[in-house]
C-alpha cells in the first residue's frame, strides 16, 4: 500500500511538472509586478481657504491643499509675494496642506501674488510643481496685467546658474533703483525666464537685480544688474497698438519655452490680439559695472625669487611700483598678465634673494566716495623664510642647468604654429647661432631659415617661426648655452623631430557679415566658448579662418562701437547699456578638406 501511495505521488508530480514549466513561463514573460506606471505628474491643488483668486481679502491666514502629500524644499528663499511685504511670510505644511500666515498689513486696493517658485514637490517622486501663484486682491477687483521676458548675461548670452531678482518700479526716478524697494517683484527661472503677473495699469521701469544682500535695492558695487532704455506703459490703450491683429508663436518661441508663462502654446498656433492683449514681452541682459573699488587682493613671495601681487580688477596705465628696500629697481624683472590684474617681479639681483624681507609701496588710482579717480599708495613687505630642512632628507643641491620646455620629441605640429621654448625662469640671453632648424628630404637633413620673437606677455616664453611645408619631418637642433636665464644658468642640449600635418587635414570658414555699422570684433569659439581666433572689421566683410581643425565651432560678434578692441559693460547712471553680443545662430561643422561659408547680419533689433 505504502509503494502504491509512493507511485502515485511520483505520477502526479510527473504530470505536474509540465504545467509549472507553463505557469513560470507565462510568468516571466508578463514580468514582475511595478504597481504600475511611475507618477510624472506635479500636485495639483483642489481646495484654498480662502479661493484662489479672491477679491475683498481681509484675513492673515490662507490654506492650500493638493490632491497628495507634498513637500515644501527651501520655502523660505523660494516664496516670492508681490508686491513685497515688511515681515516674512510664515509657511508651515501638514500633510497635504500649505498653512500660511501672511505677518504683514496689507495694501488697500492692491493685488497680491504668492509664487511658491520651486518649493512644492510631491512626497513620493520629487514631480515640481513650477511657479504656483495664489493670487488675492484686498480690492474689488483683480489686476490682471503682466510682464514676460528673459534676462541673459550681456557678455555671453547665457542665463544666470542663480535666480536674479526682477523689479518692477513705479516710481520713475532714476535714483529710486538704489534708494527703495519696488512696487513688484519675481524672480527668474530655467533658462531666465521671467513673469511678472497680476500687474495694475500704470507707467514702470523694469530692472533686474542680482540681489547680494537681499534688500531689492541696487546698493553694492558688486551686485549684477540690467535695466531696460525705456519704461513700460502697461495699459489697454499701449497695448492694442504694440500688438498686431494676429501673431505667429515663432516670434514668441523663447517666451513660450518656459512652464513661468503657466500656459501651453502649441507650435502652430496663431496668437490673437485678444489672446496677448494684456501681457507684455522684455528682453533683459546681466552685467556688472565697471565701478568696483580697486583693490589688492593678494600678494606673497613663495619662492626667494619672485614677488607676485593681485589685483580684484585691471589696473589703470597710472599704476606704478615705487622699490624702497631696496630702493632702486633694477634688481627685478617685471612680468604682468594682459588683463593687467596680476604681476609677478622676478629678483635678478642674488643680493636681494637673500634678503628676508622686501618693501615695495604701489601707487594705483581708486574711487572716492563721489566716484572721483583718486591715487592712493600701498606698502607691502614680502617676507620669506627658508623651510626647515628635515633631517631624513639629503640637503638639496641647488639648480646648475637651465631646464628648456619644447615641443614633444616625434610630435605633430600644425601648419600655422610656432615652436616655443619655455623655462622657469626669464630668459636673459639667446644666442640663435645655437639654434638650427632642419627640414628632411629622403634621408638628408636640410638647413632651414626661421625667425626667433620673446613673448611680450610672457618673458619665460620665445617662439620659433615658420611657414610649415605639409607633411615635412623637421628637427631643430638646440645647443649647450643658447638660452640663458636671468641668474645665468644655461641650457643642455636639445635635440627633437616633429612632422608637419597635412593640408587636407585642415578646414576653412568662411563669414559673410553684413549689416557692420561700427568696429565689430569677429570671434572664433570652440563649444566651451575658448577663444581660439579673432579679428576686426569696419564694414561689410568676408572673414575667413583657415587651417582649422576639424571640429565644431561658435562665433561671437561684439559691437565694439567705442573701438577700443575690447567688450565693454553698462554703466546705469549714464543710461549706457553694455556693449552689444551676437552668435551665429545655427551648427559650424568643420571638416577636412572642407571650405565651409555661413552668412550674418549683424545689427537688427536686440532681442533672442
Amino acid at each position: 500500500m505504502r509503494l502504491k501511495t509512493t507511485i502515485l505521488k511520483r505520477l502526479g508530480l510527473y504530470f505536474l511538472l509540465p504545467v509549472l514549466v507553463i505557469l513560470l513561463t507565462h510568468c516571466a514573460k508578463i514580468g514582475s509586478l511595478t504597481g504600475g506606471p511611475k507618477d510624472t505628474k506635479p500636485p495639483v491643488m483642489i481646495h484654498a481657504e480662502p479661493p484662489n483668486y479672491s477679491i475683498h481679502f481681509k484675513g492673515q491666514k490662507i490654506e492650500i491643499t493638493f490632491d497628495e502629500f507634498i513637500v515644501l524644499d527651501n520655502v523660505n528663499q523660494q516664496l516670492v509675494v508681490s508686491p513685497p511685504v515688511e515681515n516674512r511670510v510664515d509657511v508651515r505644511l501638514k500633510t497635504k496642506t500649505i498653512l500660511i500666515d501672511l505677518n504683514n498689513e496689507l495694501q488697500d486696493s492692491t493685488t497680491y501674488t504668492l509664487n511658491f517658485g520651486d518649493a512644492i514637490k510631491d512626497n513620493n517622486e520629487g514631480n515640481l510643481l513650477n511657479n504656483f501663484e495664489y493670487v488675492f486682491s484686498t480690492g474689488d477687483y483683480l489686476d490682471s496685467l503682466a510682464v514676460y521676458g528673459r534676462l541673459v548675461n550681456a557678455f555671453d548670452l547665457l542665463p544666470s546658474e542663480d535666480p536674479v531678482s526682477i523689479l518692477l518700479y513705479d516710481d520713475l526716478s532714476d535714483s529710486a533703483f538704489m534708494k527703495h524697494g519696488p512696487l513688484y517683484v519675481s524672480k527668474t527661472g530655467k533658462e531666465g525666464y521671467f513673469a511678472l503677473n497680476n500687474l495694475k495699469s500704470d507707467t514702470f521701469h523694469i530692472f533686474a537685480l542680482k540681489d547680494v544682500n537681499s534688500n531689492y535695492t541696487f546698493d553694492l558695487p558688486n551686485e549684477a544688474i540690467a535695466f531696460l532704455d525705456t519704461s513700460l506703459y502697461l495699459t489697454p490703450a499701449f497695448f492694442s497698438r504694440i500688438i498686431p491683429d494676429t501673431v505667429t508663436t515663432d516670434t514668441l518661441t523663447s517666451v513660450a519655452g518656459d512652464s513661468l508663462l503657466q500656459e501651453k502654446i502649441d507650435s502652430s498656433e496663431v496668437l490673437t490680439k485678444e489672446k496677448y492683449a494684456d501681457k507684455i514681452l522684455v528682453d533683459l541682459y546681466l552685467f556688472t559695472e565697471d565701478n568696483a573699488r580697486q583693490y589688492l587682493t593678494d600678494f606673497n613671495r613663495q619662492q626667494p625669487n619672485l614677488l607676485e601681487f593681485m589685483f580684484n580688477k585691471p589696473v589703470t596705465d597710472s599704476f606704478r611700483i615705487l622699490p624702497i628696500d631696496p630702493s632702486s629697481s633694477s634688481w627685478y624683472v617685471e612680468e604682468d598678465n594682459p588683463t593687467r590684474d596680476t604681476f609677478k617681479l622676478w629678483v635678478a639681483d642674488t643680493s636681494v634673494i637673500s634678503m628676508d624681507t622686501v618693501l615695495l609701496r604701489l601707487e594705483y588710482m581708486v574711487k572716492d566716495t563721489l566716484g572721483n579717480s583718486v591715487s592712493t599708495l600701498d606698502t607691502l613687505s614680502f617676507g620669506y623664510r627658508k623651510p626647515e630642512k628635515s633631517k631624513k632628507k639629503k640637503e638639496e643641491k641647488p639648480d646648475t642647468t637651465l631646464i628648456v620646455h619644447t615641443i614633444k620629441d616625434k610630435a605633430t605640429i600644425d601648419l600655422n604654429r610656432p615652436v616655443f621654448f619655455s623655462g622657469e625662469n626669464p630668459y636673459g640671453n639667446i644666442d640663435t647661432t645655437r639654434i638650427s632648424l632642419f627640414s628632411r628630404k629622403d634621408t638628408v637633413f636640410i638647413p632651414e631659415g626661421y625667425y626667433l620673437k620673446r613673448d611680450t606677455l610672457n618673458i619665460r616664453r620665445v617662439a620659433l617661426y615658420k611657414t610649415w611645408k605639409p607633411e615635412t619631418t623637421y628637427r631643430i637642433d638646440v645647443l649647450p648655452g643658447a638660452f640663458t636665464d636671468i641668474y645665468g644658468l644655461t641650457n643642455d642640449t636639445l635635440d627633437v623631430t616633429f612632422t608637419s600635418r597635412s593640408e587636407g587635414y585642415y578646414g576653412t570658414l568662411h563669414v559673410d557679415v553684413k549689416g557692420v555699422q561700427c568696429p565689430l570684433i569677429v570671434q572664433l569659439m570652440d563649444m566651451k566658448q575658448k577663444l581660439i581666433r579673432e579679428t576686426t572689421i569696419t564694414e561689410d566683410n568676408i572673414v575667413s579662418f583657415n587651417f582649422l581643425k576639424p571640429s565644431r565651432y561658435m562665433i561671437k560678434f561684439i559691437h565694439d562701437c567705442n573701438g577700443n578692441g575690447k567688450w565693454d559693460t553698462g554703466d546705469y547712471m549714464k543710461k549706457i547699456q553694455p556693449e552689444r553680443v551676437e552668435y551665429y545662430n545655427g551648427e559650424i561643422n568643420v571638416r577636412s578638406n572642407w571650405e565651409l561659408e555661413i552668412n550674418q547680419s549683424v545689427g537688427g533689433d536686440r532681442s533672442f
